[in-house]
Order: C-alpha cells, then structure tokens, then sequence
C-alpha cells in the first residue's frame, strides 16, 4: 500500500523545510510513506529532567483532533513496490508529483500513474528494488531525473527523464551510477559544499560519498571516502550527515560515533562514541535544546525498540553526548506509556510551522517478515514536536487522544 498525507498548515516555509531535509523539488506540504497504516493522535509529553521536550502526534482515519495540523490521506495504490519514495515536479506544470517503485504519480491528484522502469508489485515478506529513491537533473538539460538504490550491496542506476518526450510515453534511459551502494541509511546531500548532493554511503567497507560531474556530454560518477576501510557489511543500520562540531561543514554519524570533515578529499577524523544498540535509522545532528549547538538523535534498533536523542556538551573543545530516553521496550521509560519498534526510518521536519524541526518516525510493519520484535503490533506513523526549554509557553490537553 501507497499512501500520502497532505498536512494543511498555516506557514509557507513548512514546504521549503521539508524538501530542504529529502532533497525533494517541489513545493508540497506534507509526505510520508508507511506500508499498511493505521494512524492515531495523541498530543502530550513532559520529559523528565530534560531541557528537551517532545509532544507525540497520532493520527487515526486522518481526522484532525488538534488545532493546528490535519493531514488528508490519499492512497495511490494498494500495491507494495518500493521501500522509499520521492517528490518532484517531473511534468513541469508546477505541481509535485510522487516517484515510488517503477513508477511516478501525477500531482496534484495522484490519481494518473506512468511507467519510468520495469518492475511487477510485489508480496508484503519480499524487498523491493527500490530501497531508496530520490531526484535530481544528473545531466543538466533542465529535466528532473530519478535515482534509484536498490537493495543494500546491489548497484545504483538513474534514469534519465525523455525530456519532450515525455507526455508521448518516451523512454526513461536506465544509467548505472556506481556498484555497491551499502548501508541500509544512504543519504543524498551535499557534503563537500559545492551546493551539489552527493550519494553519502558504504563501498567496499568504507563510508564515503558518490559525486557526479558532466563531461562532453557524459555524466561521470566516483567515489570519494571519508573512512578507512572499516569492513563494514551491506546491512550496516544507522548513518547520518550533519555538522556536529558548529564549523560550518557536515559531519559524518554512524552507530559507533561521528567523523569530523577535514579538508576536501582527505580522509574524515573519528571520534568514538556509541550512538545506537544495534544501529538504528537516519541520524541527525540539530539542536535539540536551543543551546546553540548540535544534538544527535537516532532510534536505538532498526529492528527493535528505543529512541534516544544525545545531548551535546563540550568541555575544553572536547565533544560529548549525554544520553536522553525518549522510548524504550518498557512503557514505563515514556510518558505516554509508549514502546514503539522498528522505527526503520525518521526524517527531521518543521511540521508544525514554527521554525524548528520536529521528528517523524513510525513502526515499519513486518520489516523481517514478522520476525521482528513487535512485528505484529499496529504499525504507526507519527510525529514528536520538538520544544527547547526556552520555549516555555504550552498548552497540552490532560489525556492523550486515541
């Protein structure tokens, strides 16, 4: 199952956010995908002894239970054909339009889909060959192509758009990018400060990130690493790109620690410190506290229980983390009482409109086929607003809404 929920909320810089964090082109409010959903709203929180606050946001049959966020669900499909989606205007009429699997959705209504690659639906224990998707116009002729990653260890391909040709069924050109594209957290974004995402990623045992230039006509991509080969395998959990230290250029976060940039091309420096169980998802950098420096937050087992965010201190210019539980596998760790499992991915997002980014997550249903803990209960997408100590105004209702 494909579905979209379109949020409605009233800031204008709540869609430059969220494109801004996947890399999207083109102005939408709000897209989130999870495999056989069922929402619900809750909004309360107070966590103890903390200078960070969340508030959880559940959504149930997308009736809106707050003031301020309602979201509209929209399904495209009730077919599976890809783990992870991407936005971008690929018509030109100015709407988003969705890329999910081999195919893409015409936007504003999502109800038109076009073939781009070959690829049949597939069953709800199998994998998709499109772990990852995102868009970006690789040649430069002014058309927004399509990246495809596939399972982790295989191949990358883009898939050049038609141009013109477009609306009379032209060929999308399949182009292989790079082999070995490992780690089940890649990201694409920008890392060397050129203003041009990279493919952030694991080859052969080494993080590192894929650049692609155009030369003669030619889109040429390598590979840069920013790690010795750390013998990394193709199902690494957890990665992250951002800028820990506050100098102006992202850092490299994995499940055993960050790597600080240096300069361009030369290998990162590793400062060691245990940022997830297991290895988890995503990971960002962001200031959590509104202290004025980077915080890291990660969920603690991708196939598993926790969420945790790290606190960041410094002390004689050394960097450390103090860790802060948001959940755990005992209700008794949350406010609410929550325990939630396989939160597979996250996204930091401003979804609210207020100028800091919240976090979005959810429970990936059957991500091992059921053999996961907690695999067979309610999968959920939601969200955790994000509150700095300085931000003291908050009005939370008594009891969370179900």
């Amino acid at each position: 199952m494909f579905v979209i929920f379109r949020g409605r909320v009233p800031c204008k810089d709540f869609a430059s956010t969220l494109i801004s964090r996947f890399g999207y082109n083109a102005r939408v409010t709000v897209l989130m995908e999870m495999w056989h959903c069922l929402l619900w709203f809750a909004s309360r929180s107070s966590m103890k002894k903390l200078t960070l606050f969340f508030t959880l946001f559940f959504v149930q049959m997308s009736v809106v239970l707050g003031a301020e966020i309602a979201f509209e669900k929209l399904t495209l499909t009730e077919e599976f054909h890809s783990e992870g989606i991407a936005l971008a205007d690929l018509d030109g009429d100015g709407q988003g339009d969705v890329v999910s699997g081999p195919f893409w959705y015409r936007g504003p209504g999502f109800q038109s889909r076009q073939r781009y690659a070959p690829g049949d639906a597939l069953a709800i224990k199998g994998y998709s060959r499109h772990f990852f998707t995102w868009t970006c116009d690789f040649n430069g002729d002014g058309f927004i192509d399509i990246l495809a990653v596939g399972m982790p260890g295989d191949p990358a391909f883009w898939f050049q758009h038609p141009g013109n040709d477009l609306e009379s069924g032209g060929h999308w050109a399949k182009r292989k990018v790079h082999d070995d594209i490992s780690n089940e957290s890649p990201e694409f974004v920008d890392v060397d400060g050129d203003s041009i995402p990279e493919l952030v990623c694991i080859h052969r045992g080494a993080y590192g990130y894929i650049k692609h230039q155009v030369k003669e006509g030619q889109v040429d991509f390598s590979f840069t690493p920013v790690t010795p080969n750390l013998n990394y395998g193709r199902f690494t959990h957890g990665m992250g790109v951002g800028d820990v230290d506050g100098d102006g250029k992202v850092d490299l976060l994995e499940t055993n620690g960050w790597w600080q940039q240096q300069a361009v091309g030369e290998l990162f420096e590793f400062h060691p410190f245990r940022f997830a169980q297991s290895g988890g998802a995503q990971i960002f950098a962001y200031d959590f506290d509104g202290d004025g420096d980077n915080d890291v937050i990660c969920s603690q087992n991708a196939h598993g229980f926790g969420l945790k965010w790290f606190e960041h201190q410094s002390d004689g210019g050394k960097i450390d983390f103090v860790p802060r539980v948001i959940m755990s596998d005992e209700p008794a760790d949350n406010p609410l009482g929550l325990a939630v499992s396989q939160m597979h991915a996250a996204g930091l997002v401003d979804i609210d409109g207020d100028g800091i980014k919240d976090v979005v997550t959810g429970k990936r249903y059957w991500a091992h086929g059921g053999k996961d803990p907690g695999a067979e209960q309610l999968p959920l997408l939601f969200w955790l607003k994000t509150i700095p100590v300085s931000y003291t105004h908050l009005t939370l209702p008594t009891t969370p809404y179900v």
